[in-house]
């Protein structure tokens, strides 16, 4: 045990009942705000493509996955409204772009 951990240790043991009360709710709120990590595999392909996705050399992996994420369902709702526009009618024909542009 270091010399620091075990002076700490023997500062609270000197505590009152109110002042380790005190200190255990601290302790509590750190642990309830600490956010739980999953470790994940990816093969050694992928960890070099999402290093070339970063931002930033401080982004992690979670922040460009959630940045995937976010993309991947803003892409998903504007392709659910095409169909519907389709669906509608209110799109222009492929054949009628091609004829418009000469192709």
């Amino acid at each position: 045990m270091s010399d620091n951990l075990f002076e700490c240790l023997n500062k609270f043991v000197k505590l009152n009942f109110a002042e380790k009360f005190k200190y255990n709710i601290s302790i509590l709120l750190i642990i309830v705000s600490y956010k739980m990590s999953t470790t994940i595999q990816i093969s050694d392909n992928v960890k070099q493509k999402l290093e070339n996705m970063n931002f930033s050399l401080r982004e992690t992996y979670n922040e460009i996955i959630v940045r995937m994420l976010e993309d991947e369902i803003e892409l998903n709702e504007q392709t659910k409204k095409e169909i519907e526009e389709r669906r509608k009618g209110k799109s222009i024909p492929h054949e009628d772009i091609k004829r418009l542009y000469g192709l």
